[in-house]
């Protein structure tokens, strides 16, 4: 008996003996990392400023908020008229539909240069003339069996400007049809042409 009681006398002392560390609060330094982790983050982010850029050159349509445009075009352009001015960029008011004509002005008062900045190309044909992008969002709508409606809504929801009126709309979609009537048209001539060729040299009973 006196020997287990000295048992449970040892193993109070023990317990009493350990050390215990007090919970840290949330916020305190232990949850800020060290400055040899800050130092090894740091190293590894890429450096923007000597950022190697590849050598593709951007084409086709992006989506393109003007504004942040406007922001980076501002402090950064120079007009090449006077090599003075900084460039401001505009809009002019005689859009037509998704096509839309912008205009860098030089900021110097006494220069002012102008330089038009399409958002589209701008197809001639004949006596035709109008924006790439008006003639390709009429083709898509009639791909996905939409109509100018489907798209007057969707420009509304982007942001962006509205479609061409509903007569041009229309042109744009004879036009379409034309072209791909005659692409049939074509494809149905030589695939008689090449039925014909075949013919001809099968031999003769």
């Amino acid at each position: 008996m006196p020997r287990a009681k000295f048992r449970s006398l040892r193993r109070s002392v023990l317990r009493g003996k350990r050390s215990r560390k007090p919970k840290e609060k949330p916020g305190s330094s232990a949850d800020v990392p060290s400055a040899k982790k800050i130092r090894l983050d740091e190293s590894a982010s890429p450096v923007t400023s000597k950022e190697v850029l590849s050598n593709k050159k951007p084409s086709g349509y992006h989506f393109q908020d003007v504004s942040i445009l406007r922001k980076a075009l501002v402090p950064c352009a120079v007009c090449k008229e006077c090599l003075k001015g900084n460039l401001q960029l505009f809009e002019r008011p005689s859009g037509c539909g998704l096509g839309r004509m912008l205009v860098l002005q030089c900021a110097n008062n006494s220069c002012r240069a102008l330089t038009e900045l399409p958002t589209s190309e701008k197809i001639v044909h004949g006596e035709a003339r109008f924006f790439d992008i008006n003639r390709r969002s009429a083709l898509v709508m009639r791909i996905i069996g939409r109509g100018r409606a489907s798209l007057t809504k969707f420009c509304a929801v982007m942001n962006m400007p509205g479609p061409v009126a509903k007569k041009s709309f229309t042109t744009h979609v004879k036009a379409i049809a034309r072209v791909s009537q005659q692409l049939a048209n074509g494809k149905r001539t030589r695939r008689m042409e090449q039925a014909l060729s075949n013919l001809k040299m099968l031999p003769r009973q």
